[in-house]
């Protein structure tokens, strides 16, 4: 996997949509973000299954300062919101912005400010028993801007990217993890053989240190801890242990996952690195292409947890708006919770029109048709050309198929139970067919006029 800056983000504020209004308000149903029965997608504080839907970039956690770039995750709400673009992940372990070293482009933050971390820095060092208000009163105020525009934030509590080596300033010789960027010695050197980073088991990873509260462990937990508490009244929040979690062991993960989950019933998720037995979801970052997102769902989705692609790094992180749409579809049809949608800029600089356009057409569908996705699973052999064609279905019932670029496509009702209502729809256009009747049978349907990639929504009447 290609790491590059915008693997910080994974800092990410995703922000997740639920794609239809509840009909309780969240705080009356007292519930949070937790995994639905299906165990393949999230359900809201109102119990409602939830697709998540974000496109995000990298910005900074206090809303009057930024990183490298002038992107705010505040434009990214307002801007995302008329788009139907509700998922926001956001990490706790971006590394302050120096003024001086490194290389200017990336070392600097936008306006020449350090930008605030967790941890307040004293003359230029962290002091870990102090936290920097401005960092954590940012985080309040983005989840309840989230709040108001239906916006789910997924909190990234540690990242992995800060303990890699390298001279960028979110590389481990700049994290406030680091002995050398402390006020004092808090816990030693987690970098044990001296070789530049402490993203390794034994390093920053230490289980024993976690389970006795002691070390490293001990401001681990305070992290937690404090993290939780700050957000703890917000029903549109869950949480991520980690992101790309690429030298932990499976242990160190699953007693993070434990220890949150005695404190929260909030869903608790891992971005890369080894599955815990106890995960609530899962995310990789890794899909170049279109056809990585179908190929690649079909190891990964339904496999006991919510499992969703966020394209941090590979290159559909600037993939065209033709990729990206596509890239949804097979999501969707593929069985996965979501799609992150990392590297699409809602900021203050314009960004492309053509793929919020796409977003907002692929929810207006979730809307329109009301596929009850949770119920429905991938069965791409109902479809011919199964290669590059997916199907979501509950078999007798209802069938989503997304259609790359065929002309027609013959469709396997044959264990429809009874009539069936179909329609036709244009991801591109958001156009939809008339509405036609089927039977159990074989069926083959022809491409709408005009479309490129092509949609077939099937329902049994009643349902």
């Amino acid at each position: 996997m290609k790491i590059t800056m915008d693997h910080v983000l994974a800092v990410s504020v995703w922000v997740v949509m639920a794609l239809a209004a509840s009909a309780l308000s969240a705080s009356a149903a007292g519930g949070h973000i937790k995994v639905h029965s299906s165990n393949r997608y999230f359900q809201d504080a109102a119990g409602k299954p939830i697709f998540l839907l974000g496109a995000y970039t990298w910005a900074s956690v206090a809303p009057d300062y930024y990183n490298n770039g002038p992107q705010k995750y505040a434009d990214m709400i307002v801007k995302g919101a008329p788009n139907k673009i509700n998922y926001l992940r956001l990490s706790l372990g971006i590394n302050q912005f120096s003024v001086e070293g490194g290389d200017p482009k990336w070392s600097q933050s936008h306006d020449g400010r350090p930008t605030p971390v967790p941890f307040k820095y004293v003359n230029g060092k962290a002091d870990l028993d102090q936290w920097d208000p401005l960092f954590w009163d940012g985080l309040k105020y983005h989840c309840e801007l989230a709040k108001k525009h239906n916006f789910i934030v997924h909190i990234c509590l540690f990242d992995a990217v800060d303990f890699r080596p390298g001279d960028s300033s979110w590389r481990w010789p700049n994290s406030f993890w680091n002995v050398k960027n402390q006020v004092r010695d808090f816990y030693g050197n987690l970098d044990s053989n001296s070789d530049g980073h402490a993203d390794r088991d034994g390093d920053f990873y230490r289980v024993k240190d976690f389970i006795n509260n002691t070390g490293v462990g001990y401001y681990q937990h305070k992290l937690i801890d404090k993290a939780l508490a700050e957000t703890a009244k917000y029903d549109n929040v869950f949480y991520e242990i980690g992101n790309e979690l690429l030298g932990s062991r499976a242990d160190w993960n699953a007693e993070l996952t434990r220890y949150i989950s005695s404190k929260t019933g909030k869903a608790i998720t891992q971005s890369g690195g080894r599955n815990p037995w106890n995960v609530q979801g899962f995310t990789e970052h890794n899909p170049n292409i279109p056809a990585d997102v179908k190929n690649g769902l079909v190891a990964y989705a339904g496999q006991g947890c919510p499992f969703w692609y966020d394209p941090d790094g590979s290159d559909l992180m600037d993939g065209g708006p033709d990729a990206l749409r596509r890239a949804i579809w097979y999501s969707l049809t593929g069985g996965a919770a979501g799609w992150g949608g990392f590297g699409a800029s809602y900021s203050r600089r314009n960004t492309n029109s053509e793929t919020p356009k796409y977003y907002k057409l692929f929810a207006e569908f979730m809307e329109q048709a009301k596929p009850k996705f949770w119920e429905m699973v991938p069965y791409h052999e109902l479809v011919s050309n199964s290669a590059v064609n997916s199907c979501l279905a509950k078999i007798g019932s209802e069938y989503v198929v997304y259609v790359l670029n065929d002309d027609s496509v013959t469709l396997d009702l044959n264990k429809l139970t009874g009539q069936a209502k179909c329609k036709l729809y244009d991801p591109r256009t958001g156009a939809w067919s008339g509405e036609q009747m089927v039977s159990p049978g074989s069926h083959t349907f022809a491409k709408p006029s005009g479309a490129e990639d092509w949609v077939i929504h099937v329902v049994k009447t009643g349902v």
